[in-house]
């Protein structure tokens, strides 16, 4: 399943970046964690592998093309959350002009237009609308927060104070996250039709260290403060139905993408290449060496530059980093039959392995298999297969 990350004209590119570090940090390798522009999320089918759609802080009200799509996602049952933003609850009214055609405000649906972004809420029967009361003059600062679920951490975050809640007090089946020193919701999930939102008008993705935080903080320990925003967060995923891996303090190893060995079996050596060159295509596979799809940059390497590309990654992987930042990825092409020495891959014997493959082959009769049979080309580190049927 996928997180997505709207990534549109809208919003604010530090909040997107931090959210999508942030993210990463937390949830992988559970789920992959990508951008969404504007115009994918409007025209592309992305709702069924969807687990979260996370919208991080736009730099006005959130006025957009988008909100249709993301309003039907959430009532139909879909999950969302959203960054520094506040929200309202309002009783429905008759006359109004929304009803069962939500945000469309009576255009033509051939001409999507640019909409705030509200839910309705059936066990409350009231709308809920985002970003709709907004402090102009608000200033950012550092506020202290405390969480609601019992773990009674406190710490500060950032917030640029534009945000709040209103209408929210009598509100049926909300939940708190978390509140402000003044008792002020920080953060909040309530349901929406079939769907769920949640809604912080802290900045939560922030991290102190970083921009903007970093510009009104002082050089003290934010130690505790940085432990509260990421278990803020993780509380909040968790509230919208995700199964998370091992929090901060239960992770004993660090997630980080290793190079790869492309590579097969000896008695096939042209398939590395049949591979490359269908990558490179119209070039010769021969001729790659950085491949770039939406989300990732991939730089192709010879074998003899493997034992430098895994000592590099080794040193890399005894200290943390930001999941962002771990790009470009690497693989080692193994051409003409190669296979990379056990000191490289000492995990895994890639010899053993397709020896061990070619006797079951003979074995089952399947030794006719063309361009390939299953197993005959593996990408090893994370030993994803590339398969191919007989």
């Amino acid at each position: 399943m996928n997180v997505l990350v709207y990534s549109g004209p809208e919003t604010l590119s530090v909040s997107l970046g931090h959210s999508l570090s942030t993210l990463k940090s937390l949830l992988l390798p559970n789920f992959t964690v990508q951008s969404i522009t504007q115009q994918a999320l409007t025209t592309q089918p992305w709702q069924a592998s969807c687990a979260v759609l996370v919208i991080p802080q736009s730099r006005d009200p959130f006025v957009s093309t988008a909100s249709k799509t993301i309003k039907a996602f959430v009532e139909a049952g879909g999950v969302c959350l959203m960054l520094g933003v506040g929200a309202s609850a309002t009783p429905r009214s008759a006359g109004v002009g929304l009803g069962a055609r939500g945000l469309t405000f009576g255009f033509d649906a051939q001409e999507e237009p640019a909409e705030p972004l509200k839910f309705y809420d059936k066990l409350n029967n009231c709308y809920i609308s985002c970003d709709v009361d907004r402090e102009e003059k608000a200033q950012p600062a550092l506020r202290s927060l405390r969480s609601c679920d019992g773990g009674a951490l406190e710490g500060k975050v950032y917030s640029d104070g534009t945000g709040r809640f209103t209408g929210f007090e009598d509100h049926k089946g909300k939940w708190v996250i978390a509140k402000y020193e003044d008792d002020s919701v920080a953060g909040l999930a309530v349901d929406a039709g079939a769907g769920k939102i949640a809604l912080w008008v802290a900045n939560i993705e922030y991290p102190l260290t970083g921009e903007p935080a970093s510009s009104i903080s002082t050089s003290q320990d934010w130690t505790s403060s940085e432990k509260l925003r990421k278990k803020s967060f993780h509380t909040t995923l968790l509230q919208l139905g995700l199964q998370l891996p091992p929090d901060e303090d239960e992770k004993v190893s660090i997630l980080r993408p290793l190079p790869q060995f492309l590579t097969s079996t000896p008695s096939k050596p042209t398939i590395v290449s049949q591979v490359t060159d269908a990558i490179a295509a119209p070039q010769l596979g021969s001729q790659i060496s950085v491949f770039k799809d939406a989300n990732d940059e991939f730089n192709f390497h010879a074998l003899q530059e493997g034992k430098d590309l895994i000592a590099a990654a080794r040193e890399d992987a005894k200290s943390s980093s930001n999941p962002s930042t771990w790009q470009p990825k690497h693989i080692i092409v193994c051409r003409d039959g190669e296979l990379p020495s056990r000191e490289l891959t000492p995990l895994f014997d890639l010899a053993l392995f397709y020896d061990t493959l070619a006797e079951a082959r003979k074995r089952e009769g399947l030794l006719s298999a063309e361009p390939w049979g299953t197993g005959e080309a593996v990408l090893a580190a994370l030993f994803t297969l590339l398969l191919m049927p007989n």
